[in-house]
């Protein structure tokens, strides 16, 4: 499998370190179907583990998937507003200040009416009465509700942003950008009279230091490089190293940010 072919030691455990091998070869061969529409038919992709190789090409392995992730991230990251003009600023700010990218929240919610209605109910109750004279009358009658609802106007913003330094409220261009935001607003009606939000809320910012992204990116090609030193004292094998300790602490961040960004906009 991929796993034994990267040498993923037992470690220590740390959440989300697991590695699901009836998933990953899930994963796989649905990939392998859709590479195979539009490969050649001399092109015949296989599991690493399937293929002779010498331990080197171990590294080489782990360098290619972290550089792919690396790509697939930056990728996102385009869509979300990182376009080549905004990352090659942030590049610039990482080579004497930490860069950070920022979800930034704020909410507000006000009274705007109080309505009244009447709403008839579905069941209807007839009363049937006959007389000495052996005629009958029927009476209907229905139940009918007033409803009292008030109306909430609910307001969102929320806004992407990448800053130079520790603050992250500097309103200085030259150390902060906008990359994404935007502004959207419901009515919520309900039958309580306490508000269903807090007049005002700021929302605690969520951030993602880019340092070791950022660091991963040859400004002049746009190319991200990857790559595990061999050579130096701690590397034991293509998992167990310092560079890919790095590459998966980073990655593993930023799932927890995007997680936490998604989990937000879901729930307005």
């Amino acid at each position: 499998t991929m796993a034994s072919a990267m040498d993923f030691d037992t470690e220590p455990y740390v959440p989300g370190d697991q590695f699901n091998e009836s998933r990953f070869r899930s994963q796989v061969e649905r990939s392998l179907a859709n590479v195979r529409r539009v490969l050649d038919n001399t092109k015949h992709p296989r599991y690493a583990a399937d293929v002779a190789h010498s331990y080197d090409d171990k590294f080489l392995l782990a360098e290619f998937l972290t550089n792919t992730a690396l790509a697939a991230v930056f990728n996102a990251l385009a869509v979300l507003g990182v376009d080549d003009a905004a990352l090659a600023r942030l590049k610039e700010w990482s080579r004497t200040r930490t860069v950070t990218l920022s979800l930034r929240a704020t909410e507000q919610c006000a009274f705007t009416k109080k309505t009244t209605r009447e709403e008839e109910s579905k069941t209807k109750y007839v009363k049937e009465v006959k007389t000495s004279y052996g005629t009958s009358s029927k009476t209907t009658h229905k139940t009918v509700t007033t409803i009292t609802e008030y109306h909430w106007r609910f307001e969102a913003s929320y806004a992407l942003v990448a800053f130079a330094g520790a603050d992250g409220d500097t309103q200085d261009d030259a150390q902060r950008t906008v990359l994404l935001e935007r502004t959207a607003h419901t009515t919520i009606v309900g039958t309580s009279e306490d508000a269903p939000h807090p007049k005002e809320r700021v929302v605690p910012p969520l951030d993602y230091a880019l340092d070791w992204l950022l660091a991963q990116l040859d400004a002049a090609t746009g190319r991200v490089g990857f790559g595990i030193d061999r050579d130096a004292a701690t590397c034991r094998t293509p998992r167990r190293n310092a560079d890919t300790r790095a590459a998966l602490d980073a990655l593993r961040r930023l799932s927890t940010w995007a997680d936490g960004g998604d989990a937000y906009v879901r729930r307005l």
